[in-house]
């Protein structure tokens, strides 16, 4: 027979109770919880919180497990005690009732359970076993926890609706350096009414390259000191639940990394060529057909071609 847990309804303190240092939830709709403060104000907390006693420096507090906006509602409102059910509980239980908590809120938002997921990682679970337990596919684990990845600045945008969900992932999925570049060239620069406009896919079609069109061996390591792009996880092809627009025609998000390869790549024929007397002809990409043919004047060799 199973153990019941025991439970205890009480009315206690306000300044004995305490956010839990594990709730992952970074932020919360200021206006929604000034809203229940008024509400709590005249009627009070009418559901009651769910804590757990914890110990510190011989005086017990209460950690609140589920019931964080209630809780910040009722100090905005300068409530004296609270409501709460009070259950003896393990870090581990702790940990599972906050999950389920928050997410089976009707409003949960996908920041929130990004966060939730990177903590399930965090416990060592692996994407399988995630989604086992939250019933949705290993894919949607996937996209949905690369959203904890979105740049700072554009967090409290999202949380606000002032940027969308695809906004967001397009540019959650990107390494922080592009992030950074399109946060402060784009995002800080536009107006509120110009932030939903901005395209998150067309700048990163500016700052990508195609893989199929790489002069070298993907697989090679060393070239401009750099590791293989065969593995490379700014490779689309490495990650394709992230990217799977780039099945067929897999982009190198790096485009900085991509061109030092490619300058560094065509030095190199150059310097194996430059003692030959014969014309050395080379691929390269139009965009740097200034560059390249400086590189080859450089060498001595006039022979060159664009594909």
């Amino acid at each position: 027979m199973t153990k019941k847990t025991e439970q205890i309804l009480d009315l206690i303190d306000i300044k004995d109770i305490k956010e839990a240092s594990s709730n992952y939830r970074r932020l919360f709709d200021e206006e929604s919880i000034l809203e229940l403060s008024q509400s709590i104000k005249q009627h009070g907390v009418i559901s009651p919180l769910l804590v757990r006693p914890i110990k510190e420096k011989r005086k017990t507090f209460y950690e609140v497990i589920a019931g964080s906006r209630r809780y910040k509602a009722a100090l905005m409102a300068n409530i004296d005690q609270l409501p709460v059910i009070i259950r003896e509980m393990d870090d581990e239980e702790a940990f599972e009732l906050q999950i389920s908590e928050n997410l089976q809120r009707k409003d949960v938002h996908p920041l929130d359970e990004a966060y939730a997921i990177v903590k399930f990682y965090e416990k060592g679970y692996t994407t399988e076993e995630v989604a086992k337990r939250l019933a949705k596919p290993a894919s949607y684990i996937t996209q949905r926890s690369k959203l904890s990845n979105l740049h700072f600045k554009l967090q409290p945008l999202f949380y606000e609706g002032k940027v969308s969900y695809t906004q967001a992932f397009d540019m959650a999925r990107l390494e922080m350096e592009i992030q950074d570049n399109f946060v402060e060239k784009y995002f800080l620069k536009a107006d509120e009414s110009e932030l939903k406009d901005i395209n998150v896919k067309e700048l990163v079609n500016g700052q990508t390259r195609f893989m199929t069109s790489a002069l070298w061996d993907l697989s090679k390591e060393g070239i401009a000191d750099k590791p293989a792009c065969k593995s490379c996880p700014k490779n689309t092809e490495c990650n394709l639940l992230l990217f799977p627009e780039f099945v067929d025609d897999p982009k190198c998000l790096d485009a900085n990394c991509y061109d030092e390869k490619e300058k560094a790549f065509v030095i190199d024929l150059i310097e194996e060529s430059k003692s030959k007397t014969e014309y050395y002809q080379i691929k390269f990409d139009w965009r740097d057909h200034k560059s390249y043919s400086k590189i080859a004047e450089q060498y001595g060799l006039i022979n060159i071609r664009s594909k």
